[in-house]
């Protein structure tokens, strides 16, 4: 998961589990940061059927907004921690997708229409929402 992170550009904020955070466009910004975000994760889903385990399922959300971030330092090495109702969105349009599914927010496709092919999906109902979400699937021709 870090190597499909790490080659778009983003960092692992934070690890827990079996899951990863991971942030795009920081700690500098960068324009293309939903693209590398979505590009992160068609490579993760497709590294993990690589491994053709059924066992092993993946589930991604993807979701472009802001995050309040904060640098964790320890004594060889820093880390970027990330909170707010971005990093809240995003884990709940992981919950929402199925196995070996990409649930894409509605902010991250329009930052990369043109440059990304997605999927419409029926709005979501998430956990901490009073309305249904709309969200996209990222394509196959992503990866």
């Amino acid at each position: 998961m870090r190597t499909a992170v790490r080659r778009n550009r983003g960092i692992v904020s934070k690890e827990g589990g079996d899951g990863l955070i991971a942030l795009f466009g920081a700690p500098h910004a960068d324009d293309n940061h939903a693209v590398m975000a979505c590009h992160a994760a068609a490579e993760l889903v497709h590294r993990v059927k690589l491994l053709n385990d059924p066992a092993l399922q993946v589930r991604v959300g993807v979701h472009s907004g802001y995050v309040v971030a904060h640098v964790i330092e320890a004594d060889f090495s820093s880390v970027y921690e990330a909170g707010g109702p971005a990093v809240h969105l995003v884990k709940r349009l992981e919950n929402a997708a199925q196995a070996g599914q990409i649930v894409v927010s509605e902010s991250c496709q329009s930052l990369s229409t043109g440059l990304v092919t997605f999927n419409a999906l029926t709005p979501k109902r998430l956990e901490g929402f009073l309305r249904p979400f709309a969200a996209t699937s990222l394509s196959r021709s992503a990866d």
